[in-house]
Parts: structure tokens; C-alpha cells; sequence
């Protein structure tokens, strides 16, 4: 997810809580902000990668988003709080890059995955939207 800044605090229990904020641009963002919007619904944890590559099981907690409409963008903030449940397991999160044409079906046959939990890992909105260079978590 862009963003600006994002940090992680340790809470209770060594729980962390990550805040993240950024913007979007144009029209792409409109879509940003609502598939955001969509993942807050959810009331389960979560993976969450995190641009350096760190990993957290998490719950949504909170959702912020304001339009400029004079400069197209819409800023935003979220928070997430990492999920206790299973955290004294040892989590490894397995990712790849999608080359170009390729789907979650040809990425799950490449890993050697199935096509369900790459589609329940990752936010696609069918098998076919992989983008060129997405990171796609495989397990």
C-alpha cells in the first residue's frame, strides 16, 4: 500500500499496532479508497506486509480518508493492530512477483499453490486482475 510514513508500536501483550498514511491520484484513487473501505468491513485478521518486507497478522482497526478535489488527490490514514491469535507460532509470509500475463492461475501453478489461497491472501478481485510486478502472497 503507498503511504507516506508507516510505523509499528509495540502494545499490550506485544501486540503492535502499525499506522500508515498517504495519498492517491486520479481516478485510480477513487477505487483505492473504496477497496480500503471494503477491507475495513471485514471483521477478521488479516496478512499485512509491509513494504520492508515485515510480517503481521492483523485486524483493520481504523480508517480515515479526505479529498482535495482542487489537486486530485485523496490523503488517508489507517491503523491496524496485529492479531494475538497463533502469534507465538512462527509466521513466514511467501511471496512472488507476477510476471507479465499472468494470472493466480498460472501463479498458483508456478508455486505450487492453489488458486483459493492466493485469492484469499491477496486483494484481487478475480484470478484474472494480477498486475504486472504485483507481490502476491503464496502462503
Amino acid at each position: 500500500m503507498p503511504g507516506f510514513g508507516t510505523a509499528a508500536q509495540e502494545i499490550c501483550d506485544d501486540a503492535a499496532v502499525i499506522k500508515i498514511s498517504g495519498k492517491f491520484y486520479g481516478h485510480e484513487g477513487e477505487a483505492a479508497i473504496k477497496r480500503l473501505y471494503a477491507l475495513q468491513s471485514q471483521k477478521h485478521a488479516g496478512a499485512l506486509l509491509l513494504p520492508g518486507g515485515d510480517y503481521f497478522n492483523a485486524f483493520f482497526t481504523s480508517f480515515e480518508a479526505t479529498r482535495n478535489a482542487a489537486e486530485n488527490y485523496i490523503s488517508y490514514s489507517a491503523q491496524f493492530t496485529e492479531s494475538q491469535t497463533g502469534k507465538s507460532a512462527s509466521l513466514v509470509c511467501k511471496s512472488t512477483v507476477a510476471l507479465e500475463n499472468e494470472n493466480a492461475f498460472e501463479i498458483a501453478a508456478r508455486c505450487g499453490v492453489s488458486v483459493e489461497k492466493i485469492m484469499k491472501l491477496n486483494c484481487f478481485k478475480t484470478p484474472f486482475d494480477v498486475p504486472l510486478g504485483a507481490r502476491v502472497i503464496i502462503n
